[in-house]
């Protein structure tokens, strides 16, 4: 064999080992328990709360906001692959969204609005869907005893 043969080989051999790594990888997060977990942060309960208080267009109150991080703390000591995604989803739109004009924010609310209430009403069950649902019973219940113009 010669060097250009070992040469020619080596970025094989070297995409090889990556992947056998990348593997080895993805199976030990897999594993239950792994020390790489998600766990609810602070800072990721605000922002979460505080895209929910935008896409909603209320503010919300205190109560609402425990209720959410309550929510969320639970589905993430319950593993639940699907709340947990959905809060990684939202809080990546919110990532995204911060990072454009007022007038494309403004543009995408609607949107988002709308997906929000898909996604609750096609999963009824999870605790962020129950949550929406409770605001949006108080948000109504506010709007009714409002007086009129």
């Amino acid at each position: 064999m010669t060097i250009l043969h070992v040469l020619w080989l080596m970025p094989l051999l070297a995409a090889a080992v990556l992947a056998l790594i990348g593997f080895a990888g993805a199976a030990v997060a897999g594993m239950e328990g792994a020390p790489d977990e998600p766990r609810p942060t602070r800072d990721m309960l605000e922002s979460l709360a505080n895209f929910y208080g935008w896409v909603l267009t209320v503010p919300l109150s205190r109560e609402q906001r425990e209720d959410l991080e309550r929510a969320v703390i639970e589905a993430f000591s319950r593993r639940e692959s699907t709340t947990i995604g959905e809060v990684s989803r939202l809080l990546e739109r919110a990532r995204g969204l911060a990072l454009r004009g007022e007038v494309e924010r403004g543009r995408a609310l609607p949107l988002l609005h709308a997906q929000i209430l898909a996604d609750a009403r096609r999963r009824p069950d999870s605790g962020l869907a129950r949550w929406l649902g409770t605001v949006a019973s108080a948000t109504s219940a506010r709007v009714r005893r409002s007086p009129t113009c």
